[in-house]
């Protein structure tokens, strides 16, 4: 087995779980759950595999830094890495040899290794239109932190070096469309959130937002801006129809309801800083 272990980070996830933890067997023996008080099956499908199981408490105000950095924290990890698994996801058969061969010649500046990210949409792979994408999701062991962003939360390391493989992680969701569509209502307030904080600075601690040329378009010309550039130029109609209603639903919709959403804070509190601050939590029962 490899000088890793994996986390998986969970909540209701039943209809996932099962496939995550096997997964992750397939790579290390130390594979720790990190839930949240799941009340569907998700803990009694987990229990029956030789994992650690750990429970987190979240609330209104808790965001996914949160949950990893404590993690990163409180678990006792006896591997020099740490790889982060969604309970959605899996991996790819080129992670195992990629790893393998990888991580026992890996200097010892390097804190960070970088994987691909495979994108599925209605059991599809989301193959073009600039879907998938790279980023850190493994770490050396005391070497890494999460800033405590809103929404895309993002690794420190220190210092920051990193090696990148060639392999994948699937992101495959295997609920249905309206799980989909409301999740990313949810989310759609936090990213309202960042719009105004990147507008005002209301957290008063700098913008969390990393979009930065995406976010110095003019709203509600941006998502569709987006759609453009990704279904077009980056020839997601290959897809077909799935690739369609992915960028539609994610870049266009989502983004369009983001704007909205802000603009309507906005409505209420104009941009005073401390009625916005007070309307979140009022509303919301969010703190800031």
């Amino acid at each position: 087995m490899l000088d890793l272990s994996i986390i998986i980070l969970c909540y209701n996830e039943e209809i996932h779980i099962a496939r995550s933890i096997e997964s992750a067997l397939s790579l290390t023996s130390h594979v720790f759950i990190i839930d949240s008080y799941s009340t569907d099956k998700t803990l009694d499908i987990a229990s029956q595999y030789n994992v650690k199981i750990y429970q987190f408490r979240w609330d209104n105000n808790t965001v996914w830094a949160d949950k990893i950095n404590w993690a990163l924290k409180n678990i006792p990890f006896e591997t020099t890495w740490i790889m982060r698994l969604d309970s959605d996801e899996y991996l790819m058969s080129n992670v195992k040899p990629n790893l393998e061969k990888s991580l026992v010649n890996v200097k010892s500046n390097i804190n960070g290794i970088i994987v691909n990210r495979r994108i599925f949409f209605l059991r599809k792979w989301m193959r073009h239109g600039n879907n998938s994408y790279s980023e850190i999701r493994i770490v050396r062991f005391g070497k890494a932190y999460y800033e405590r962003r809103t929404l895309d939360e993002h690794v420190k390391l220190s210092p920051q070096e990193v090696l990148k493989l060639d392999c994948d992680v699937a992101d495959d969701n295997l609920n249905d469309l309206s799980t989909f569509i409301n999740k990313h209502n949810r989310y759609s307030l936090n990213e309202a959130i960042e719009i105004i904080n990147k507008d005002i600075n209301i957290k008063g601690s700098g913008c969390d937002v990393s979009r930065t040329r995406y976010y110095k378009t003019p709203k509600y010309f941006r998502p569709i801006l987006l759609f453009f550039s990704k279904y077009f130029i980056h020839l997601g109609f290959l897809d077909g129809k799935e690739g369609f209603l992915y960028i539609f639903f994610q870049c266009l919709w989502y983004r369009m309801l983001s704007d909205a959403k802000a603009d309507e804070i906005y409505s209420h509190c104009g941009k005073d800083k401390a009625k916005i601050i007070q309307y979140l939590n009022s509303k919301y029962k969010i703190e800031l």
